[in-house]
C-alpha cells in the first residue's frame, strides 16, 4: 500500500498456503417454483435449461476454497460489494434449537472457538480478506461486521490490506434487547467497517425521514433561506438505530438460524454501494439475508459457507420467495445424507397426458435415534423434483411446509407429464440438520394404471 502505510499487526502466524487447484463442482440447478399440496396442478413440460455462466450462485464449501476457485475462473476484480459477517472470536459453538412433538433438537450452525485463541482467529481471517480484495472490482467495497470482541485487530487487517486512505466509514449498528447482566453497560451495537477498493467507489446517498419536529420548523428559520428541506429527507448518518435485531422467535423473517441479520440492513448495504448492474457477495452466507436482499433488489450475487444448515437454509428462504433460478455448487465439499424410503411411483393415462404420483415412505437423518419418534414430515424441511434426470440434478418443483417446522409438510405429489415410454425422476429431500438425500428412479410407462 505504499511506505507511508508501515504500521502491521503481527501474530504468531500459521496461515495454510492457497490451493491453486480449487475447482467448483456443479451439484443443482434451482428454477424455484414452489408447491404446497398435493392437489396443486402442475402440468409439466421437459423443458431442461443449462445453468448461464452468470447465473446466481449458492456455495457449499470452505469460502477460501470457493474464492480461490472463483479466481480461477477469471472472476478477479469483477465484485462490486462484498459483506461479510465472520465468527466473532466469541468462544461459542452456535447452534438451531426446535421444539418438534415435545423432542427438543439441537442443530449445529458453526464453531467460533480458536485454538490458539487470537492467533488462531487472524490465520483463519487475514488470507480471506487478502483474496476478498483481489475478487473487488476497481469500484467495489467490503463491509465487515463484527462486535465488541475483535473488532479492533480487524480494523489493523484492514487498514494493511486496503490501505487506511481507502477506509470509508465506520458504520454503528444500534438495535434494543433484553439481558440480565448488572457487571456492564448493555451491549447493544455491532460495528460495520466499510472499505473501498480505490478512491473511485460506488456511494449511492440513504435518506432518512425528517424528525417530526424538523417538518414542523423547516430548515430555513434555523440555517437561513439557501436552507431547504429534501423530499428524500435527511441524509444517512454513521449510525443506524431505525432497523432493529430479529428479536422474537415467532417473527416471520426469523429463520432459526443464529446470528440472522435482518434484510433491512442488507438492503441499506447494497443500495448504497451497488448499482443495478452489480454483482455482490457475501462469503461467511450464513441465513442467506444477503441473496435475498439482492433478489429484491435487482442485484446478481453469490453466496458461500461451509455449513450445510447454512445452504439449506438460505436455499429454503429462496425458494419460498420465487427467487431467479440460481446454481448450487460444491468445493471439497461432500453433503452428508439421510435413509431415504419411496414408495413405489405410480404412472396413469390421464386425458393426452401421464399423471406420476410420488409418495415419500419414511425418511430418517444420520443423527436421529430410533427412540425419537418424529415422522419423516417433521424431519424434513423440504423436497425437490427433477423430472427429467439426465446426470445432473435440475431442481423443476419444491415441495414446501406452508408452515416451517409445523409437520405440514406434504410427502406426495401428483404430476402430469408428456407421454413417454421412460421417465428418470429425481426426488432429493432436505432435513432439518440441513443434510440432503438423492433417489433417482426409472419409470417404464409399458404397464399403464400399473405401480412401477
Amino acid at each position: 500500500m505504499g511506505d507511508k502505510h508501515t504500521a502491521r499487526l503481527s501474530w504468531e502466524k500459521q496461515i495454510e498456503p492457497l490451493s491453486s487447484s480449487c475447482n467448483l463442482t456443479d451439484w443443482e440447478y434451482v428454477k424455484p417454483h414452489s408447491v404446497y399440496e398435493r392437489n396443486e396442478a402442475i402440468f409439466a413440460e421437459f423443458k431442461h435449461t443449462s445453468p448461464e455462466d452468470g447465473s446466481n450462485r449458492l456455495i457449499l464449501g470452505n469460502n477460501l476454497d470457493a474464492m480461490q476457485a472463483l479466481l480461477n475462473e477469471g472472476r478477479e476484480g469483477t465484485i462490486d460489494l462484498i459483506y461479510i459477517d465472520p465468527p466473532y472470536l466469541s468462544e461459542i459453538d452456535y447452534s438451531s434449537k426446535l421444539n418438534l412433538s415435545d423432542h427438543k433438537i439441537q442443530r449445529s450452525a458453526f464453531q467460533d472457538k480458536w485454538p490458539r485463541g487470537i492467533d488462531s482467529y487472524l490465520d483463519m481471517l487475514y488470507p480471506r480478506l487478502k483474496i476478498m480484495h483481489r475478487l473487488l472490482s476497481p469500484q467495489g467495497s467490503i463491509f465487515v461486521h463484527l462486535d465488541w470482541h475483535v473488532s479492533h485487530y480487524v480494523r489493523l487487517l484492514l487498514d494493511e490490506i486496503f490501505g487506511n486512505d481507502n477506509m470509508v466509514n465506520e458504520i454503528i449498528w444500534c438495535y434494543t434487547g433484553g439481558t440480565g447482566t448488572k457487571k456492564h453497560f448493555h451491549r447493544k451495537h455491532d460495528t460495520i467497517f466499510w472499505y473501498s477498493k480505490s478512491a473511485d467507489y460506488i456511494f449511492n446517498p440513504q435518506y432518512r425521514p425528517y424528525s417530526r419536529q424538523t417538518l414542523e420548523r423547516g430548515l430555513t428559520r434555523v440555517k437561513g433561506p439557501r436552507y431547504n428541506l429534501h423530499d428524500q429527507g435527511a441524509l444517512m448518518q454513521d449510525w443506524w438505530s431505525d432497523i432493529n435485531k430479529i428479536l422474537s422467535p415467532t417473527a416471520h423473517e426469523n429463520l432459526k438460524y443464529p446470528t440472522q441479520k435482518p434484510v433491512a440492513l442488507m438492503k441499506r448495504i447494497i443500495a448504497c454501494a451497488s448499482n443495478p448492474d452489480s454483482l455482490v457477495a457475501d462469503f461467511f452466507a450464513g441465513a442467506g439475508t444477503m441473496a435475498e436482499a439482492a433478489e429484491e433488489m435487482g442485484r446478481r450475487w453469490i453466496m458461500a459457507d461451509n455449513s450445510e444448515l447454512a445452504v439449506t437454509t438460505s436455499n429454503y428462504r429462496l425458494l419460498k420467495r420465487n427467487a431467479q433460478p440460481y446454481l448450487i455448487q460444491t468445493v471439497n465439499k461432500v453433503r452428508g445424507e439421510g435413509i431415504l424410503d419411496l414408495d413405489p411411483i405410480r404412472i396413469s393415462p390421464c386425458g393426452a397426458n401421464n399423471l406420476l404420483e410420488i409418495q415419500i415412505k419414511n425418511y430418517k437423518p444420520a443423527e436421529i435415534t430410533d427412540d425419537m419418534k418424529l415422522t419423516a414430515a417433521q424431519y424434513l424441511e423440504y423436497w425437490e423434483l427433477d423430472l427429467d434426470y439426465q446426470g445432473f440434478f435440475h431442481s423443476d418443483y419444491q415441495m414446501l411446509p406452508r408452515r416451517r417446522f409445523s409437520g405440514s409438510l406434504d410427502l406426495s405429489l401428483a404430476v402430469m407429464l408428456p407421454v413417454r415410454t421412460n421417465y428418470s425422476i429425481g426426488v432429493r429431500t432436505h432435513d432439518i440438520f440441513g443434510h440432503a438425500t438423492t433417489k433417482i428412479v426409472n419409470v417404464s410407462n409399458s404397464i399403464p394404471g400399473g405401480e412401477v
